[in-house]
Order: structure tokens, then C-alpha cells, then sequence
């Protein structure tokens, strides 16, 4: 796991993050909270995180911004754009990097070789993924599994609590080793993205704070040097 950026914040508060156990979203909150007394609160969509940190049931939000192989991230750069008006005063305060290593998680079958390199994996025939994982994962998807049928899902780790829930061995999930191992599944194809270095890059967001900002970073409690901040600009075309 990635070295954290920043400074770790020592509070007692909550952090939201787009759950269940086991997604990249909490790797990167715990790489961020791992030597604090924040509590990680998994959420269901996204947008549970940023509507969590606007009404207040979260202190800070962790969410899924880009990816090095397949880009943006759109339900958070919709979200960020606040089209609809409800997440005015929502502020980024930092970054976190977690690199991003698929794998093929779901339940062996009888005839499955225990060598991890030999096995065929012609008996799946659904996959369940986040979205952002099927364009992260095209060279071996079309390789190995060309006619799987592929069912979105909020988040890599609920793809694969749906296949340990399923037991059944023709469902499979592009997901983490942590996922498989929360949810006692088999790797059945491991490192399967299409680059090595396959990284997703997560912005810490919060409330804007009440007092004047106009002598202090928005998030003065982190103690980031100075000359280490970045600018985000976010704007609409009409």
C-alpha cells in the first residue's frame, strides 16, 4: 500500500467512504486514517459520501476521482460540478494514490486445477464489477472471459459480496486480494488490469470551514507544509 500524502489527522471523527469493506475507496481511507481515531463509515453510492459530509453525519468523505488506465471518474466529477444545487461548501483537502490490482474472485469449481496458472475459467459466465473496472481489465476480459456477461455494481468489493452471497461457481468478480479474502472467495486470475502500475488517484473532501479561510489552507488542522498545497478548479459549461 501507498505511502499516505499528507499529514495523518488525528480527531475523533467520522470519515465516509463508498463501502462495503474491502472496496479501493476504504484501502485509500485507510491508508489516510490508519494511525487515527477517525471511524470508517461505509456508504452505499458516491453520492452518499458527498451527502453525508454536507449534512453533517461525516466529518470528512473519501472518493474515487481518476484512474491512470481508464480516466475520470464520472459520478464524482458530476458531483463536484453540483448541478443540482445541494453540495454548495464542500471542500477538497487532500489526495490519496492506492494502487489498483484486479483480480478474478469467486468460488472454485470441482474440475478447477488448483494451480492458478493453468485454470480455464470457461465455466463463468457473469461477472460482477464496478463500472470503472471493465476499462481498467479489457486485454483479459477479451481474452479469457469474451463472452461473460458483465452486471455493474456500486463498488468492487459489493461485487464481491454478491458472488459470496450467490455460491455459485459461474459468478465471478473483477475485484481486490482484500475483497476475496473478506468475503472467503478464491482468486481464480490475479493481476489481470491492463497496466502494471494501475493507480486511482482518491480526493479527501469536507465542509467548507465557517471562520475566514483567507489566511489559512482550507484544512488548516493537517499541518501541510507550505508550498505543498494544490489548486482544484472545478467549473460548468453551459
Amino acid at each position: 500500500m501507498t505511502t499516505p500524502n499528507g499529514p495523518v489527522e488525528k480527531h475523533g471523527k467520522t470519515v465516509a467512504f463508498l463501502g462495503p469493506i474491502a472496496s479501493y475507496t476504504h484501502a485509500a481511507a485507510l491508508q489516510r486514517y490508519h494511525d487515527s481515531d477517525f471511524e470508517l463509515k461505509p456508504v452505499t453510492t458516491i453520492e452518499d459520501i458527498f451527502a453525508a459530509v454536507a449534512n453533517g453525519d461525516a466529518d470528512r468523505g473519501v472518493v474515487p476521482f481518476e484512474n491512470s488506465t481508464n480516466g475520470i471518474v464520472p459520478a464524482t466529477l458530476d458531483l463536484f460540478a453540483n448541478a443540482s444545487g445541494k453540495y454548495n461548501g464542500i471542500v477538497v483537502i487532500g489526495e490519496e494514490y492506492v494502487a489498483v490490482n484486479h483480480c478474478i474472485v469467486g468460488l472454485l469449481a470441482d474440475n478447477t486445477l488448483k494451480d492458478v496458472t493453468k485454470r480455464s475459467l470457461s465455466h463463468i459466465t457473469t461477472l460482477y464489477s464496478h463500472p470503472q473496472a471493465w476499462g481498467q481489465c479489457t486485454q483479459f476480459l477479451s481474452t479469457h472471459l469474451p463472452t461473460a456477461e458483465h452486471l455493474d455494481t456500486s463498488s468492487t468489493s459489493r461485487a464481491a459480496e454478491l458472488v459470496s452471497l450467490a455460491k455459485d461457481s459461474s459468478i465471478a468478480a473483477i475485484s481486490s486480494a482484500l475483497a476475496a479474502e473478506h468475503y472467503k472467495l478464491d482468486i481464480l486470475a490475479g493481476s489481470i488490469q491492463n497496466t502494471s502500475n494501475n493507480t486511482t488517484r482518491f480526493l479527501i473532501i469536507r465542509q467548507e470551514a465557517t471562520s475566514s479561510l483567507a489566511k489559512q489552507p482550507p484544512d488548516a488542522d493537517t499541518d501541510v507544509a507550505p508550498g505543498k498545497w494544490k489548486t482544484l478548479i472545478s467549473f460548468t459549461v453551459p
